[in-house]
């Protein structure tokens, strides 16, 4: 009541000119609140949207290289060294001679085969490993790239024979390629 009396004792001039001021409050804040969440919402959306296209951006990138991963595993398998090393490995009459390539055998095929490999790491330094297993899953060849180098191995490699990546390889058609989920190795590479 005492807001009231006061109120009523103003004269008019004032009268209106509160109830304007209070009018302009409230105006000003509602529009100020929908100015607040329509920004947010802009705001939101162009993140959401660069979000999104780095997202394709790098999906693009993963595909590109599973693509380039699955042409040069198909273009590896055509290596003169692949065919050359299999020979070697069916010869029942000279176990680990090429019957075909006079003077071939597998280290020969092998150190033709980790040439080539290494050769085309350094020139795609995205591929930091290059493997080969024999039918029974234990590891024959091995070239690492590190450090801009390659190292190749051939003693002391790993049995794969139970890794579901080989079981599903071993199932695939000649000319197929499986591509295993990513996983780290010893040194914490994918």
């Amino acid at each position: 009541m005492a807001l009231n009396d006061s109120i009523s004792r103003l004269s008019l001039r004032w009268q209106v000119s509160i109830l304007m001021g209070i009018t302009i409050l409230i105006a000003m804040v509602m529009m100020g609140t929908l100015a607040f969440f329509e920004s947010r919402k802009v705001v939101t959306q162009m993140t959401l949207d660069k979000m999104l296209a780095r997202t394709n951006e790098t999906a693009m990138l993963i595909d590109a290289s599973l693509r380039e991963a699955r042409e040069d595993v198909t273009a590896i398998a055509q290596y003169p060294p692949i065919d050359g090393l299999i020979r070697c490995w069916d010869n029942q009459e000279d176990p680990g001679i090429d019957p075909v390539d006079t003077g071939s055998d597998t280290e020969l095929w092998l150190d033709r085969l980790a040439t080539i490999v290494s050769n085309r790491m350094r020139i795609k330094s995205s591929r930091l490993k290059s493997q080969l297993f024999d039918r029974q899953g234990q590891g024959v060849l091995s070239v690492v790239g590190e450090n801009g180098g390659v190292q190749r191995q051939t003693e002391d490699l790993v049995q794969v024979n139970d890794q579901p990546f080989f079981q599903a390889t071993k199932r695939l058609a000649p000319g197929h390629v499986y591509v295993s989920p990513l996983q780290h190795d010893q040194q914490s590479r994918l």
